[in-house]
């Protein structure tokens, strides 16, 4: 049987969309920030947090692709959605419960020392 493309198709545009939210490209540019600036959303709103807004988009990409599974990608995005989601909250926990930051090897502080090689 042809799958066909449908409401779970969605879980890998959303799961695109949840990772627009949550890079950061250099010091200061972050795709996410311009999106919610230019829908009226400034950084003194409750719900300006990038990370939880991506998470919010990946649990509805997890759903779209549990509920509807036998649509055209939506099993893929649906464990890219849980991979993702499930890494960012075990960080976010680990962060609030120990005060330990799993992603600080990757964070680039000094970018002479990181082109130095």
């Amino acid at each position: 049987m042809k799958t066909k493309i449908g409401p779970g198709s969605l879980s890998l545009p959303l799961f695109l969309t949840a990772i627009f939210f949550s890079i950061k490209i250099g010091r200061t540019f972050c795709p996410g920030d311009i999106l919610l600036k230019n829908m009226g959303i400034g950084k003194t709103s409750i719900i300006y947090n990038r990370i939880f807004i991506s998470l919010l988009f990946l649990i509805a990409g997890f759903v779209l692709g549990i509920i509807f599974r036998r649509n055209e990608g939506a099993n893929f995005g649906k464990w890219l959605c849980l991979i993702l989601g499930g890494a960012m909250i075990i960080n976010i926990l680990t962060v609030y419960f120990f005060g330990i930051d799993l992603l600080k090897p990757f964070h680039v502080d000094n970018f002479e020392a990181w082109y130095s090689y």
